[in-house]
């Protein structure tokens, strides 16, 4: 757990945490993992049959680094989407730090927040997921080609979205979208475990599309984009994202509220997800308060004893009411706790939507007639 005080000068300070002193000695280990990577890598472009094909269109979105990329909003925007389109979507991911091994499912129901049962069968971005997406189901399990048969086979599945699925080379997809964060699209540049990185950047090159998330927020994105430009295969579109909060969610209740109901109340921000620099800078733009933030680690599995250390903070700091992210708000102990906890719902909006949807038109098979809905409808 890290604290970071901001009192009198705002949120100043709260950043993501600096690299440790144990970074030079993890360079090693962080070569070797380089050197497997490389020789994965090799393998699949060498046989790229080898990849097992599902009977449906896949579309696969992922990162260079691990987390922190607003992945999961965005893969919330685009199911929603697929399905105006016509699509019959399922979210297929691997479900990380859940309490169950085997293939799990869901599928959610309007209005209703993810039960601890699902974050626990699921992890806490797939039942966060289910929570946003009622009628699509969310399939869990290491196996994604299994996952996907079992999608289309249960709930009649006409095309599946691969969550954190760019490293997941074993399974072909027809779409490949890698998602780089605008504010810190590399990290200290350097792999696991010495950095974020699971592979070097000219692995951008396998993307089909790059969809720059966090853009607004980006001091010198002009830059950021002659960067990835250098590592793009030749063709290949640069989609940007803005983000943008939605709302407040009560932690006890799933109904959203505006920011503007916590104007005034000095708050304390508490997270456990990749990213947390973002986090804080999206509470400064909505104009929430913030007197102090607790970091902890990402998927942190939250205890009693956390809630306690966050709530010794709050007064000390004199905050009256804790914030965190919708992930983190499915894992935190809310029953029994004397602050009011909210959640704040952050989406990513595309900055050229038609764009972006008339590339997967082109990009994926027409959906089957039967399935077109009036665009806007509610499944």
């Amino acid at each position: 757990m890290r604290e970071v005080a901001a009192a009198a000068r705002g949120t100043a300070g709260v950043s993501d945490p600096p690299p440790g002193r144990w970074i030079p000695a993890l360079a090693p280990l962080s070569r070797f993992y380089g050197a497997v990577v490389a020789a994965r890598n090799r393998r699949h472009d060498r046989n790229p049959e080898r990849a097992g094909r599902a009977e449906v269109p896949v579309v696969s979105l992922g990162n260079l680094t691990v987390g922190g990329t607003g992945k999961t909003p965005l893969t919330v925007f685009l199911a929603r989407r697929l399905r105006e389109e016509g699509w019959r979507p399922a979210v297929v991911s691997r479900g990380y730090r859940r309490g169950s091994r085997s293939l799990e499912e869901t599928v959610g129901s309007p209005g209703g927040g993810p039960g601890a049962d699902a974050v626990r069968r699921l992890g806490d971005e797939p039942a966060w997921m289910a929570a946003r997406l009622p009628g699509i189901p969310v399939i869990v399990c290491s196996d994604r080609l299994r996952a996907v048969r079992h999608a289309r086979a249960r709930y009649g599945a006409s095309l599946a979205l691969l969550d954190d699925g760019f490293q997941h080379r074993r399974l072909h997809r027809d779409v490949d979208l890698l998602l780089v964060d605008s504010l810190n699209p590399f990290g200290n540049g350097r792999l696991l475990p010495a950095g974020p990185l699971r592979e070097p950047p000219e692995a951008i090159r396998r993307a089909s599309a790059v969809l720059l998330t966090r853009w607004d927020l980006c001091a010198h994105p002009e830059n950021l984009e002659a960067e990835l430009r250098r590592w793009m295969s030749p063709g290949v579109p640069l989609f940007r994202f803005r983000q943008r909060c939605a709302g407040l969610v009560p932690a006890a209740d799933p109904k959203r509220g505006g920011v503007e109901a916590l104007a005034g109340i000095p708050a304390l921000a508490f997270a456990g997800i990749g990213h947390p620099a973002a986090f804080a800078a999206e509470l400064r733009r909505s104009g929430l308060p913030l007197v102090a933030a607790v970091w902890f680690r990402d998927h942190h599995p939250y205890t009693l004893a956390d809630r306690e250390r966050i709530l010794q903070v709050a007064v000390r700091r004199g905050a009256e009411v804790l914030l965190t992210t919708e992930k983190d708000r499915v894992r935190f102990p809310v029953e029994g706790c004397p602050l009011p906890v909210f959640a704040l719902e952050v989406v990513q909006e595309p900055m050229e939507e038609g764009q972006l949807l008339a590339f997967l038109r082109a990009h994926l098979p027409s959906p089957p007639a039967a399935e077109r809905p009036v665009r806007g409808a509610t499944p």
